[in-house]
């Protein structure tokens, strides 16, 4: 969970890095070897990063599913870790642990089993009024199918036992910072069924895809992309498992997309309260602030906003300069909730954008474009990326661009993926609601994202870049931000026409 000097440590260490990244103080470094040793140094030091690297992920205690249950559990890794409060029970001191917590649920979550589990122990917390589960590993059990959905409760002499393949600790096996890798992941000799499954769901979680031979039942942790980590021949250096990089990447997106949304933390402990019959807490609710200043795009843009997968949606849409009756299919948002404003042409940009945030009455707020392209996963991952980083704020600064002049796609910054940044584009922004109304968006015509983030980074806050998939940023007519179609061509690799298969990943 970490403690307060650490969680009060990370945006102090942040900011110290955004110092010494910065031009001056690398000059001042690169002038100070030049003086002991020569230019050569100077050179190196004027291009080396001084720090290079990720910074830590702070906690992510902030975003716990379940802040206001009480978990004590037998067992060195509990499965609900970072998912709501925990405390591990001592031998010694079990009893009075039990009396002081009151815990709601009892989880014995370690590797002995239901027999070897104190009777004492269990009569307590029941006597206490907590729930007690036995988490049982699927491969034991005997279970079979898809194992991110196939468990059940079962009738034990002493506690219910819950049936789950191992739970992944997301905070920790998290993409921050690592490269899209593959590694074959058979068992190791003697290793324990359930550490071996373990094992797979955190390689996946943090970006690396596992590789079992075919016909492997582990395959089924990863429910409909198992056969993304099976192949027939087993992978050499010489025969890589992919054809090229983007395949690897679409891979391990989809794995670890899979892996943090069904055998997280969170939704571990969501299953075993479901089992007790306890509604699961829902993922948290999203504004979308939606600002058009054209009326023929509106239909378009509300349903690519009622098409995202993210389940609690509400739109804000801010008409700038036009009315409502104007807007054309201002009824394609279908089931998502719509609160329209019109406001005056002569306000500029960011005064639109903070009049829309003035009523938000959900935790998390986005920002997306008339004219952009999104993929049906793009809140869903931003949401994810929020809560494995840490940050303040979250989008996309590595992204694919449509140069229409050009007809070709580029993607642009393929290295910021998974990266704490600088800057995010405004059309991909997702912040929590807390963090907007403490900075609120600049009253300026243009740039309103550079502002705001500033501003995250004056207060110590820390902004991240999830990967590029789910975005495609549309390059035509007049826009907010001043760069020219050549100076996107030149950032990295292009695509002829408009690559929508960016969108579903």
């Amino acid at each position: 969970m970490g403690d307060a000097d650490g969680r009060d440590a990370l945006p102090e260490a942040y900011a110290t890095a955004r110092v010494l990244r910065s031009r001056p103080v690398r000059a001042a470094l690169a002038l100070a070897a030049l003086r002991r040793t020569g230019g050569a140094a100077a050179r190196q030091a004027l291009q080396a990063d001084p720090l290079a690297g990720d910074l830590p992920a702070p906690p992510a205690d902030r975003w716990a599913r379940y802040p206001n249950v009480v978990v004590a559990h037998v067992g060195a890794e509990p499965l609900t870790a970072g998912a709501a409060v925990h405390e591990r029970l001592r031998p010694g001191a079990w009893r009075l642990q039990l009396r002081r917590l009151r815990p709601d649920l009892l989880l014995l979550d370690g590797p002995d089993g239901p027999a070897r589990q104190h009777r004492e122990l269990v009569a307590e917390a029941r006597a206490l009024g907590s729930a007690v589960v036995t988490v049982g590993d699927c491969a034991s059990a005997g279970v079979t199918g898809d194992l991110h959905v196939g468990f059940g409760l079962v009738e034990d002499h002493t506690p219910e036992v819950l049936i789950l393949p191992p739970g992944v600790d997301v905070r920790r096996c998290s993409p921050v910072g690592r490269e899209p890798g593959w590694r074959a992941a058979e068992a190791e000799p003697g290793e324990p069924r359930a550490r071996h499954h373990r094992r797979l769901l955190e390689l996946a979680a943090t970006g690396t895809v596992p590789l079992l031979a075919p016909g492997s039942p582990e395959a089924m942790l990863f429910g409909p992309h198992a056969d993304l980590v099976t192949r027939s021949a087993a992978p050499t250096s010489a025969t890589p498992p992919f054809d090229d990089d983007e395949a690897l990447e679409r891979a391990s997106v989809k794995l670890r997309r899979h892996v943090h949304r069904h055998h997280g933390t969170e939704a571990r402990l969501g299953a075993i309260l479901a089992g007790l019959g306890r509604p699961a807490e829902p993922p948290p609710g999203i504004t979308v602030l939606l600002a058009s200043n054209r009326p023929d795009l509106v239909g378009t843009a509300l349903q690519q906003v009622a098409a995202q997968t993210h389940p609690d949606l509400t739109v804000h849409l801010l008409l700038h300069g036009f009315h409502a009756a104007d807007a054309t299919g201002l009824r394609a948002a279908g089931v998502v909730p719509v609160e329209v404003s019109s406001l005056p042409a002569a306000w500029p940009l960011g005064a639109v954008l903070d009049a829309g945030s003035a009523r938000l009455a959900t935790p998390l707020v986005a920002k997306m474009d008339d004219d952009d392209l999104y993929g049906p996963e793009h809140l869903g991952d931003l949401v994810l990326a929020l809560r494995y980083s840490g940050a303040d704020a979250v989008g996309r600064w590595s992204h694919a661009v449509y140069l229409a002049a050009r007809d070709v796609t580029v993607v642009t910054r393929p290295d910021e993926q998974e990266r704490w940044v600088h800057h995010l584009p405004g059309a991909t922004m997702l912040l929590p609601t807390e963090v907007l109304r403490r900075h609120r968006w600049r009253h300026v015509p243009s740039a309103v994202d550079t502002e705001l983030v500033r501003a995250i980074h004056a207060s110590g806050g820390r902004t991240y870049s999830s990967h590029r998939f789910g975005f495609v940023r549309q390059r035509h007519g007049t826009h907010t931000f001043a760069r020219r179609d050549a100076e996107f061509a030149r950032e990295g690799r292009i695509t002829p026409g408009l690559d929508r298969a960016v969108l579903t990943v």
